[in-house]
């Protein structure tokens, strides 16, 4: 008698309900893992050494006007060296000096930056004294900075 009673009861689905449904499903699943994704590459981003680097150096450009040329300069090269350090090995580029440095920057730019021909204000002049300024605009440094700028975010 209880065979009966589950043999009259039918179960009818409504098939274009149902693929709608798990449509849904599946679109909700993917919006979730590629949002967790993103956030996770947001937050691995904000904790590199490039942008920690491309942070100092949008700093150095908007404190142009108070640094002295001299400061600005001083504070490029040493980014510039510690973007080299951190792409390349420390025994190819750490000890190069002058227009070895510039030509080693001009070959390793990934965006072919002519270094050598517009970088030379970064070599340091034995000549001028401390008293003296580098006869330098402000267009120079910002053209230098922009140039180490897309070299970090080219990486």
């Amino acid at each position: 008698m209880s065979l009966e009673i589950f043999n009259n009861f039918s179960l009818q689905i409504n098939w274009p309900f149902a693929i709608f449904l798990w449509l849904i499903t599946c679109s909700s699943m993917l919006l979730i893992v590629l949002t967790i994704n993103r956030l996770l590459r947001n937050k691995r981003y904000k904790t590199s050494w490039y942008y920690s680097l491309y942070k100092l150096l949008d700093k150095l450009e908007s404190e142009l006007d108070t640094k002295s040329n001299q400061d600005a300069i001083a504070e490029l090269s040493k980014l510039l060296r510690i973007i080299a350090i951190k792409q390349f090995s420390r025994s190819k580029c750490s000890t190069l000096m002058g227009y070895e440095w510039l030509e080693w920057l001009t070959e390793h730019d990934p965006n072919n930056f002519p270094w050598l021909a517009r970088g030379k204000i970064l070599i340091p002049n034995p000549n001028l004294n401390t008293t003296d300024t580098l006869v330098t605009n402000d267009h120079e440094l910002t053209e230098l900075i922009a140039a180490a700028k897309r070299w970090v975010n080219a990486r």
